[in-house]
């Protein structure tokens, strides 16, 4: 029997403006989350009533934001399971890894080492590591997919060895929305005392990250994609790891004397956040976790589940369509060819019908071609989404089939 959107567990569509003003299937949320009311008003009230530069003025406005500010980093370390001092503020997920690539290992690196990621990798967990291994003459060591298009760890286990420099990995791949094992990748990696980044763009949103569980070193996120403004980010460093990296970019806000000659840098983390940060959107930041965890993750999972299967079931209607990947252990986000009819062209006829999906090589070019694929066309769900989003897709596909297939 059909579900509808009211069996769904979750009910918070009247929550996010654009999508309860505006008559839209959103089913991009792996490119960018919409966002609540509450963030759009936490955002708004700090500059009708509070703006004001941080760490710098004596004066009660800015105090005042300072303190919000390093309130939300306390938040997002509570909520990563961490360390305050161990959370870097940046402008998203990709500059985030290349702090990691620049701000640690070019300092570290071992010339003709290697470097290992895995075949799910998106661009900005990718170029980053080419450029160090220009740099170094290092190896690029890509972990395979086994036959069922899940990592294959042991194929893994023969990449590691004691020249081995940084491994890096997605936790979800935003193509096949594939939850990688980071745990075990970790503590394989942490046999030859090898640190781990994850790239944690398309899992923060969809289950609960706890980076002392997880064991990682480095794990990476972005807020657009947690309901959160664009241009907000986050870097968690362990301790460990973070006393051995160097800023990349200096600057205001993050000295302590500084002469013609020579300067002193505040300690960590705040030494790697140089000039004016992005105020207002971390503020924000912590409203959209703070309304993330008002929703208990087993909710959240639960919604994007049954959503997930009724997709999955309705694509089964559709003749020629074929689904990328793996059916198992993924989150709500799954990209599909049909027949021979281009991505762009299935994006353009799906748009007219106020349906938003996303198309393309979606900025993992080396994964769609190795799957046997040109491009693709990908379906990625949020808290707000419900089944008629997923009817209105599947009626639009069948007009695409019919439109180039008569």
């Amino acid at each position: 029997m059909k579900q509808t959107a009211l069996e769904c567990p979750l009910n918070c569509r009247e929550d996010f403006p654009l999508i309860h003003q505006q008559d839209l299937a959103f089913l991009d949320s792996a490119s960018t989350t919409q966002k609540p009311q509450s963030v759009i008003d936490r955002e708004s009230e700090y500059y009708e009533h509070h703006n004001a530069n941080i760490h710098r003025g004596i004066y009660r406005l800015s105090e005042q934001v300072t303190a919000w500010y390093e309130s939300v980093r306390s938040q997002v370390a509570q909520w990563m399971n961490a360390q305050s001092h161990e959370v870097i503020f940046c402008r998203g997920t990709t500059e985030a890894l290349n702090m990691v690539a620049t701000c640690y290992l070019s300092h570290r690196c071992q010339r003709g080492g290697n470097i290992i990621v895995s075949a799910m990798e998106h661009h900005a967990n990718l170029l980053p590591w080419q450029r160090i291994a220009q740099a170094f003459d290092c190896e690029i060591r890509v972990i395979k997919l086994n036959h069922d298009n899940q990592l294959d760890l042991e194929h893994y286990q023969s990449l590691l060895d004691n020249n081995t420099q940084m491994v890096t990995v997605t936790h979800v791949s935003n193509v096949l929305g594939t939850v990688n094992p980071i745990k075990t990748i970790c503590e394989m990696a942490h046999q030859y005392d090898i640190p781990v980044c994850v790239d944690g763009a398309q899992a923060v949103a969809h289950i609960p990250m706890d980076v002392q569980d997880l064991g990682c070193d480095f794990y990476t996120f972005s807020g657009h994609k947690l309901y959160a403004p664009t241009g907000t980010g986050v870097l968690f460093a362990a301790e460990k790891w973070m006393k051995q990296m160097q800023p990349a970019q200096v600057g205001g806000g993050i000295i302590t004397e500084v002469t013609y000659s020579d300067s002193q840098l505040v300690s960590a983390p705040h030494c790697f956040e140089a000039g004016t940060p992005n105020i207002s959107g971390v503020i924000a930041l912590g409203s959209a976790i703070a309304y993330i965890q008002k929703i208990p993750w087993s909710d959240i999972m639960e919604h994007e589940r049954q959503l997930l299967d009724y997709l999955i079931g309705q694509f089964d209607s559709i003749d020629g369509l074929t689904i990328a990947g793996s059916l198992d252990n993924r989150v709500a986000c799954l990209s599909f060819s049909l027949d021979a009819i281009h991505p762009h062209d299935i994006a353009s006829i799906l748009d007219r019908d106020g349906v938003l999906v996303r198309a393309g090589h979606l900025c993992a070019m080396p994964l769609v071609k190795s799957l046997g694929y040109p491009s693709l066309t990908r379906v990625s769900l949020g808290l707000y989404n419900n089944h008629e989003d997923i009817d209105r897709l599947i009626r639009s596909l069948k007009r695409v089939v019919e439109i180039f297939n008569g």
